[in-house]
């Protein structure tokens, strides 16, 4: 593991290198992908800062919710004490939900439809998770279960001595295969929202069998589940509505006049 690069007296956490590399790796790809297609470059600029920054906002909140607690961390707050935003990481799913919602006022801002955009972004929305979890991988967070076969790890630095399942590397792996198949099946034109439905069910599903070899503890647990488990689930119901609307509309159209 690499927590830290040290640039004369600068010490950076490789974590966020990692992060503002897949930012930007998504960022210049879905510009490009965005000018194809005729669409606006300065337009799509804005929709990306606003998803970015409401994005980090929702990963440090969610973060706080699920290792904290929301009344504790509120009891600190009223106390003066913000450390809670100071200390410790981000939860992807936070970012997203976060993301999503900034894309769509950035979207309001640039006076555009969101929808003439989904296509160019969604699919580097993986390819800039891969490159976090590689951060996580080297920062040495979101480690996997004890593991002493092929491939195990250990993070000293966090205080982590025993071999543990390298499942940051697993999902990174996961995330450049999403991103792949992504660009391949937005080759052809599709729904207005098919591509980000289609996202949601295949990261859904892999986040939800990855949660199972983590062993980290400040994940948040509630009826056996981790936080994450509970919003997988929720993603893959959502992603299941357009495949359960078509199949209620065939349903419709053969029955009986």
């Amino acid at each position: 593991m690499l927590p830290h690069v040290h640039i004369g007296n600068l010490e950076i956490p490789t974590y966020g290198i990692c992060m503002v590399i897949g930012i930007m790796a998504a960022a210049i790809i879905a510009i490009i992908r965005a000018k194809r297609t005729g669409r606006d470059e300065n337009s799509l600029i804005v929709i990306a800062a606003c998803a970015v920054g409401l994005g980090l906002a929702g990963a440090k909140i969610l973060y706080i919710i699920a290792s904290y607690g929301l009344q504790k961390a509120l009891q600190e707050m009223s106390q003066g004490n913000f450390s809670c935003f100071t200390e410790g990481g981000l939860v992807f799913y936070g970012g997203l939900i976060g993301g999503i919602g900034g894309a769509y006022i950035g979207a309001a801002i640039a006076k555009e439809k969101l929808t003439s955009y989904i296509d160019a972004v969604v699919p580097c929305v993986p390819l800039g998770h891969a490159f976090g979890r590689l951060g996580c991988f080297l920062g040495g967070c979101c480690y996997g279960m004890p593991y002493e076969g092929f491939g195990s790890v250990t993070f000293p630095a966090v205080g982590v001595n025993h071999g543990v399942f390298p499942v940051q590397l697993v999902e990174m792996v996961i995330n450049i295969g999403i991103f792949v198949y992504l660009i391949h099946f937005t080759k052809k034109e599709r729904g207005k929202y098919t591509v980000l439905f289609v996202y949601m069910g295949l990261y859904g599903v892999s986040r939800f069998l990855l949660e199972m070899l983590r062993g980290d503890s400040i994940r948040g647990i509630a009826n056996g589940l981790s936080t994450s488990q509970w919003i997988s689930i929720a993603l893959i119901i959502v992603s299941l509505i357009p495949v359960i609307t078509r199949l209620m509309k065939k349903k419709g159209g053969s029955a009986p006049a």
